[in-house]
């Protein structure tokens, strides 16, 4: 009798997580890395986000983004204090480790047991248990660790930038003189500033990438949190040390500047926000008063958190995962996405180079395969598309919660087109290859250089595009940003959208138009 009911327990477990469990979960062994979606989501299934915006409409994005990220918050301490004790109790067993709760999503992330993953995918408050697949970057309970000497130089970074920053969002920008390059005119950057007079002031853009250099162009642009110390210290008690001008999700520390992807980051950056200097009257930045909140850690969700917390606009994300299975992990993803778009936060990025080593239909993958995230490809000088960048379409079909972008009806990726090769991008002196032409050298080393490419340089066009927007028209929802870029594009390529170009090439100054006269 005693096996008897032995089974038919069981069966039982087995039935109550039935369809909650991942399939690569369900027969593995020894510790695996999850994440645990709870019941209580604000957007439950696909399309429940574009309900969301129908019915937000009309709502300033003030009132939208107070009402979400309190929703957020709620619905993750709720359910946590239903959940913890269960998670202490597994944890005391071994069974459960490095725990971490999040609410951009109300779930968490652990090192589990394959009995864990089923005693927790068997509880009716869980909705879901992932296995954290891809690459280690991806695991969201798990942090990377720097030497005290890369620490120190680190440090020495922020020291410099910190006595060397000066705000200038109120200093006007005069124009006169001022060197203007190819790719700013491509997306009309130089005619919002001219004909609407706006820069990006009043605007945050977080950018995730691997850091940037303190050089003289993105000196002024650096956002600050002003009630840190660079002292080891929370000195404001928000849960981050040393967070001056931003966070790094992946080492959770404060020091962002002067890493070992500060290159591309530093590109990045000067196409966002760049300034004239002294010794070079030249203008990199499509929005050249907005500030950058520098966010390191790409692919983690405590990124979007942080960036969220501190009132960013936009986020800038210049990474992708491709040629990888990510499987049901995906909606993770998407969860995280939709949340911070609603609560008011634009993701952009650029869509990729895989044109040639990557299948069709893959070649756009996360996080610029989610319908919410704006995705650029690229164009060069003339306009045309480089032949490095990556086509749609991105199907939705076979991820948990989310099928409403099978093969027979894919998902219009990518977006839009910006430029992403051939224009000036500053850089520091070590870091230039061979085959790129310094065009100009100014005392810091601070270098103006042509010949980097990618549509991670779309990405960011893309990003000061919709800085200028809100600029304009603080109160416009982050969707509605996107749209409107969508709908302001000029058509290029085969006529309509399609999956080479998106809808066609930025257009800023009638975007920031329809921004400012959106009600």
């Amino acid at each position: 009798m005693q096996l008897l009911f032995l089974a038919v327990g069981i069966l039982q477990l087995n039935s109550q997580y039935s369809g909650k469990l991942d399939a690569s979960l369900e027969a593995a062994s020894g510790i695996q890395p999850i994440f645990v979606r709870m019941e209580n989501q604000l957007f439950k299934k696909s399309g429940d986000f574009e309900k969301f915006c129908a019915t937000n409409e009309a709502t300033p994005r003030s009132e939208v983004r107070k009402a979400v990220l309190t929703k957020l918050h709620a619905n993750s301490d709720i359910d946590w204090e239903k959940i913890k004790g269960f998670v202490s109790e597994l944890e005391a067993k071994g069974e459960l480790k490095n725990t971490r709760k999040f609410w951009i999503l109300n779930g968490f992330a652990c090192d589990a047991s394959a009995e864990a993953c089923k005693a927790l995918a068997s509880r009716s408050d869980v909705a879901f248990v992932y296995l954290q697949t891809g690459p280690t970057g991806l695991r969201q309970h798990i942090f990377r660790r720097s030497t005290a000497e890369i620490n120190e130089t680190r440090k020495k970074a922020m020291q410099t930038a910190i006595s060397s920053t000066k705000d200038d969002s109120d200093q006007p920008l005069n124009l006169k003189g001022i060197e203007i390059p190819w790719n700013l005119k491509q997306v009309q950057a130089d005619q919002v500033w001219e004909k609407e007079n706006t820069f990006g002031e009043g605007t945050i853009v977080a950018l995730n990438d691997g850091g940037i250099f303190d050089i003289p162009s993105l000196q002024n642009s650096l956002w600050q949190n002003k009630k840190e110390k660079l002292d080891g210290i929370d000195n404001d008690a928000n849960g981050y040390v040393d967070d001056i001008f931003g966070w790094d999700a992946s080492e959770q520390s404060g020091l962002v500047l002067g890493n070992a992807g500060a290159s591309h980051g530093t590109m990045c950056a000067g196409i966002i926000a760049g300034r004239p200097t002294e010794e070079k009257k030249f203008i990199s930045g499509v929005a050249p008063r907005t500030k950058l909140m520098i966010i390191n850690g790409m692919g983690c969700l405590s990124g979007f958190e942080y960036a969220l917390t501190n009132g960013a606009d936009v986020f800038s994300m210049s990474y992708m995962f491709v040629n990888m299975e990510l499987g049901n992990y995906r909606g993770v993803f998407r969860l995280a996405a939709e949340g911070a778009t609603a609560a008011g936060m634009l993701l952009c990025g650029g869509a990729g180079n895989f044109a040639n080593n990557a299948p069709e239909g893959k070649q756009i993958t996360l996080p610029k395969d989610i319908p919410c995230v704006l995705a650029a490809a690229g164009t060069d000088e003339n306009g045309s598309r480089p032949p490095f960048s990556s086509k749609g379409p991105v199907t939705w079909s076979d991820v948990k919660f989310y099928s409403d972008y099978p093969d027979s009806k894919p998902l219009n990726k990518p977006d839009v087109s910006a430029p992403a090769s051939g224009f000036p991008c500053w850089n520091l002196a070590d870091e230039g290859r061979p085959q790129w032409k310094t065009i100009f050298e100014g005392s810091k080393k601070d270098v103006l250089v042509t010949g980097p490419q990618g549509n991670s340089f779309a990405g960011p066009h893309t990003a000061g595009v919709a800085a200028l927007m809100f600029s304009a028209n603080k109160e416009i929802n982050a969707w509605q940003v996107k749209r409107i870029i969508e709908e302001t594009a000029r058509d290029i390529g085969e006529p309509g959208r399609d999956f080479l170009h998106g809808a066609g090439v930025i257009q800023a100054l009638e975007a920031v138009r329809k921004a400012k006269n959106h009600k």
